[in-house]
């Protein structure tokens, strides 16, 4: 996390890195029931069950790398692949990102879901989370993507190399890499159920543990 651009002018003693953390799956679950939030999309659904689907959330910007994502997909599917892949977000390359799916003529394979809240029940149906992202900090999606042990494929970017160090269900890749993206799609579709058995889920960036890293930095400094 330190070698971000961001921290680069600033004295190494100065920083202090607070890990991003989450409350335990079920507590966004049960408030999204109590807060009357909607269920997921009927369409998303049904577009999931239909085929093993390949799962994407984040920001329809370019530094999300999804353009890239699209493209390595289709060279990843071969004439006996029936995978999918649902990229769920918002933002202005939403057009560009159309034009290309229907350029690749991918309109049957590739959805672009638009905005859900609480996206991350999407991941109860996904056979796999690809985070494309040429740069991250610590995504919380990627968190939410370790709770529903699904198996990832993400770029070594922030901190998500440490996020993902001892998961044997994920797959890192370098960034802006096409190739390595379609190598790493090829291999999660040619052996998705040894990824599901050795995932297991996490605990380890919860919301007490940061409150805590807080709560000790505060009392450090004062």
């Amino acid at each position: 996390m330190l070698t971000l651009p961001a921290f680069r002018n600033f004295p190494a003693g100065k920083l202090h890195v607070i890990a991003n953390g989450i409350p335990p799956r079920a507590e966004p679950l049960a408030a999204l029931g109590a807060g009357g939030v909607p269920a997921l999309p009927q369409g998303l659904v049904a577009f999931m069950r239909r085929r093993p689907t390949l799962l994407a959330i984040g920001r329809l910007s370019a530094e999300k790398g999804f353009a890239l994502l699209v493209e390595s997909f289709a060279r990843a599917r071969g004439p006996e692949c029936d995978w999918q892949l649902l990229v769920v977000g918002e933002g202005r390359e939403r057009p560009a990102l159309q034009a290309q799916i229907a350029a690749l003529d991918l309109q049957e394979a590739v959805q672009l879901g638009g905005y859900v809240e609480g996206a991350d029940r999407l991941l109860g149906y996904a056979a796999g989370f690809v985070m494309s992202s040429f740069t991250e900090g610590m995504p919380l999606a990627l968190l939410e993507a370790l709770q529903w042990s699904t198996p990832i494929i993400a770029t070594r970017v922030g901190a998500i190399p440490e996020l993902l160090a001892e998961r044997t269900d994920a797959r890192l890749i370098p960034p802006r890499d096409g190739p390595a993206l379609t190598a790493a799609l090829q291999a999660l579709v040619s052996a998705p159920v040894a990824c599901q058995v050795s995932a297991s889920p996490d605990t380890t960036y919860t919301v007490a543990e940061m409150a805590e890293a807080y709560l000790r930095l505060y009392a450090a400094i004062t």
